[in-house]
């Protein structure tokens, strides 16, 4: 949409919308995610993971038909509703499968594999839709776009029918053989005797095209380039950084607008904008804004993902997850709704607010946010269950590991036993 909204074609056809309509319409999404989330824990703990995702790659594959087809606002806003249903079931769950297949010491890496495949679907729907906007002419510049956002739902559906399910959900539903093979197709080459497998089994069983192009090249770069290192440093190092630097940016914009900035009737002939900085200090603005994605890609993009899929039990994580990234839309929905305005009314003191949020938030992750980083799932939900405080948690040691070796070391005894056993009868 951000793509659109300041196009001659879109606002020629939808009558110009003010900042209230057009927050209305962008927000639109959001609501429908709201919705979406929430239901997604219930949806995947009855179907399973797989055939949740299956049902949101059909619910966006009908959202992008209507919106694609759009003749008003109405028309658009329900196409996009629709499509925020997928959204939210996906955003919640995709996490959630990741997570439940995953390996613990490589789990913060391919559940933030989501964010990054995330950012480059941003990327390249913004250069389609540029693409479309210089190509075509009138409706059918955003029609196509819209349009194209249904291929890689279409593609995913063709593709879940080969994944696993979630192991732990099977486990979940008693199908317990059915989890083993998974477990051994997952980690052991189908090996279902490998000690990996068999305490994860018994585990399982007790719980404008240039400067915004530039910004999404940030975004998907930085996110990628952490993934390696996401289970590395751990997720409270990660957290903490990000909220501070990301506060320190918005301090810093607020700053700059204040003193270098003043007041105008419009900006670039948008009258919704009524606040101009230009000549160095614009350009520091924009420094500070690429920094803050920047560093937004490096910390809270994937690790928040990462994290909310860590620390909900088995019993309640997909509600959990589910219930997070409802909280996730629902912010979402207030930004795209009353930036608009804020920008209109407050200005820089807009960033001001979200400065203060990223400060409460630095404060709640160092006080309440225990370290999860390469400790099984279930280890995670003995930590819980501790006293001990947030900050120091890295020193608990993991359960899970010992339990492998302590298999490895018992196969090695009970084969060097078969050894001796062999020797002694040819003897």
């Amino acid at each position: 949409m951000s793509a659109w909204i300041g196009t001659d074609q879109y606002l020629e056809y939808f009558n110009s919308p003010d900042s209230d309509l057009q927050g209305g319409i962008t927000a639109s999404m959001s609501a429908g995610s709201f919705a979406g989330a929430l239901a997604a824990g219930f949806i995947s703990d009855r179907i399973g993971r797989r055939y949740s995702l299956m049902l949101a790659c059909c619910i966006w594959v009908i959202g992008a038909a209507i919106q694609c087809s759009a003749q008003n606002v109405a028309h658009l806003v329900a196409g996009r509703v629709i499509s925020g249903l997928s959204v939210g079931i996906t955003s919640s769950q995709v996490c959630v499968y990741l997570a439940e297949l995953a390996p613990a010491r490589i789990r913060g890496r391919i559940v933030g594999i989501q964010q990054w495949a995330i950012e480059w679907g941003m990327l390249i729907m913004y250069l389609i839709s540029y693409g479309c906007g210089k190509g075509l002419a009138g409706a059918a510049s955003f029609r196509v776009s819209w349009g194209v956002q249904g291929i890689p739902a279409l593609i995913l559906l063709a593709a879940l029918p080969f994944f696993p399910e979630s192991p732990r959900w099977l486990a979940s539903k008693e199908r317990w053989e059915e989890a083993l093979d998974t477990l051994a197709l997952l980690h052991a080459k189908g090996d279902r005797n490998d000690p990996v497998v068999q305490v994860e089994y018994e585990e399982s069983g007790n719980t404008t095209l240039y400067s915004s192009a530039i910004q999404y090249v940030i975004f998907l770069v930085t996110t990628g380039t952490i993934l390696p290192f996401v289970d590395r440093i751990g997720r409270r190092l990660l957290l903490l950084t990000g909220s501070v630097l990301c506060m320190a940016c918005h301090f810093a914009i607020a700053g700059l607008m204040a003193s270098r900035g003043h007041h105008v009737d419009s900006v670039d002939g948008n009258a919704n904008l009524k606040w101009s900085i230009t000549g160095p200090p614009g350009k520091g603005v924009i420094a500070c804004s690429y920094i803050f994605v920047a560093v937004y890609g490096f910390t809270w993009a994937p690790v928040a993902w990462i994290y909310a899929s860590e620390v909900f039990p088995l019993k309640y994580r997909a509600k959990g997850v589910g219930l997070s990234a409802a909280g996730n839309w629902i912010f979402n929905f207030a930004l795209a709704y009353f930036v608009a305005p804020a920008f209109t009314n407050i200005q820089w003191k807009t960033y001001i607010i979200f400065g203060v949020f990223c400060t409460v938030m630095t404060f709640h992750v160092f006080f309440f946010y225990p370290e999860t980083a390469r400790r099984s799932l279930e280890d995670i939900d003995l930590m819980f269950e501790t006293d001990m405080k947030p900050w120091k948690t890295h020193q608990i040691h993991d359960r899970f590991g010992e339990e492998v070796e302590r298999h490895k070391h018992k196969d090695m005894v009970d084969q060097e036993k078969g050894v001796v056993s062999t020797h002694d009868e040819m003897a």
